[in-house]
């Protein structure tokens, strides 16, 4: 059986399951350090994210730049799922590379209809 753990603030849907031990959680933050130092630039870092929304709405590529600390990142991250209506995502990136990324929007609850496909959505 599969807990949340509410006592850890997560980035992508951090689950564990009873036989892991607490360690993990600390794992889990040491690798994002890990990733939004390997992603700095200038103390700064670029998070890239997504979300879709229970309406069938999927947007991804919007930017956010933020301080290259870990608890900057997830002051962000935590406002992104406080107002989530349905799944969000995110990577970090380099902030010399916002210019090549685009926002992406696509209908899914269009696309299921033109699709024939009137009452599930495929994502």
């Amino acid at each position: 059986m599969h807990k949340r753990n509410k006592n850890f603030n997560n980035f992508t849907a951090v689950y564990f399951c009873k036989s892991r031990k607490k360690n993990d959680l600390l794992e889990i933050k040491n690798r994002e350090i890990l990733k939004i130092k390997k992603n700095a630039e200038n103390g700064l870092v670029l998070i890239v994210w997504g979300q879709r929304d229970c309406d069938g709405s999927q947007s991804d590529g919007y930017t956010e730049l933020v301080d290259a600390g870990y608890y900057s990142a997830q002051k962000f991250i935590d406002s992104l799922y406080e107002g989530a209506d349905g799944a969000v995502w995110y990577e970090y990136a380099k902030p010399s590379a916002d210019d090549d990324i685009a926002v992406e929007s696509r209908d899914l609850a269009l696309e299921a209809y033109e699709n024939g496909h009137n009452s599930t959505i495929y994502a």
